[in-house]
């Protein structure tokens, strides 16, 4: 009798724990360049938000800039065995040997914002964000219309070897160069994402080059500082184009200061990162390998319909 209630009480036992285990939430891994600037700041918070909505664990951790720290951090998420990581690369060259070490431990990485090199995306299940190829050439199409093809510009740009950097640079020059080859580049600078570094050398530009037509920045940032140099220089008669439809970008538009910017939103961002994550996690088949957020065009026509998120 002893040893039936045992045995029972056993069964009882393993159906617990297998049940335990059948149903504990998924934990994903989430991995941040930083977290001292508006937009990934208002992308935590939607990730925070989805991940309620989709009732998963997730472990957030802050690379500070250091790409050094994030692949520290990457170590640590392979050890602890999630179930997915998600990955906002400091250094998108960096970052490649982390992904290797994970994708051989058999974790799967949803690259977000920002992809890696195309070496590395061998070792990814996916990529969600923006697509930062096509925001230059929306900046550019906007360029070749506001200057009607012709004109000298200057770019400011933001880190060097940040995905976003080099894939903006390169899909507004080569548009540039395609639809509007008569409209010149005159300079173009690393200000690394910093609005006083961008004021800084385009008050420098505005000196050496009088014959200024446009300016575009990586980012709302980049393309504000731009703005201020120009007005405290007495210039007014100037195309400056932005990206991202921040608070302070969109309020430029509106204002007349940017003749225009795109919006890309980090609540979305968040949001398909996780989308994805979770339906991988769940044992679900991503077809796909880009999965992009929108990214509409923003001019004083239409800039009412849209609100910041950061």
């Amino acid at each position: 009798m002893k040893k039936n209630i045992l045995s029972i009480c056993i069964v009882a036992l393993s159906f617990m724990l297998f049940t335990f285990s059948a149903s504990a939430a998924p934990v994903i891994g989430l991995t941040m360049p930083g977290l001292n600037v508006p937009y990934f700041a208002s992308y935590i918070g939607a990730w925070d938000t989805a991940t309620k909505e989709y009732g998963v664990e997730t472990i957030v951790l802050d690379a500070q800039w250091d790409p050094a720290k994030q692949a520290s951090q990457m170590e640590d998420l392979i050890a602890s065995n999630v179930d997915v990581i998600v990955v906002v690369a400091t250094d998108t060259q960096a970052i490649i040997p982390s992904l290797e070490k994970a994708f051989n431990a058999g974790i799967p990485i949803v690259a977000s914002n920002a992809a890696p090199d195309e070496s590395a995306y061998k070792f990814l299940a996916c990529y969600a964000g923006p697509d930062d190829y096509q925001e230059g050439v929306i900046a550019a199409e906007m360029m070749a219309e506001a200057l009607e093809g012709k004109g000298n510009v200057v770019i400011l740009e933001g880190a060097p070897g940040t995905h976003p950097a080099v894939y903006r640079q390169k899909g507004f020059v080569e548009t540039i160069e395609k639809i509007a080859p008569e409209i010149k580049v005159l300079a173009s600078q690393p200000a690394n994402w910093q609005k006083a570094m961008a004021t800084s050398i385009m008050e420098s530009w505005v000196l050496k080059y009088p014959n200024i037509d446009g300016v575009f920045g990586h980012d709302d940032t980049l393309a504000v500082g731009a703005a201020d140099a120009a007005k405290a220089a007495g210039i007014t008669d100037i195309v400056i184009i932005g990206i991202g439809g921040s608070g302070e970008g969109l309020a430029a538009v509106k204002s007349g200061d940017l003749y225009g910017t795109n919006l890309q939103s980090p609540v979305e961002d968040a949001k398909l990162a996780m989308e994805k994550a979770v339906a991988i996690a769940n044992g679900e088949e991503v077809k796909d390998f880009f999965y992009y957020i929108p990214i509409p065009k923003v001019t004083k026509e239409n800039v009412d319909q849209f609100e910041p998120e950061w």
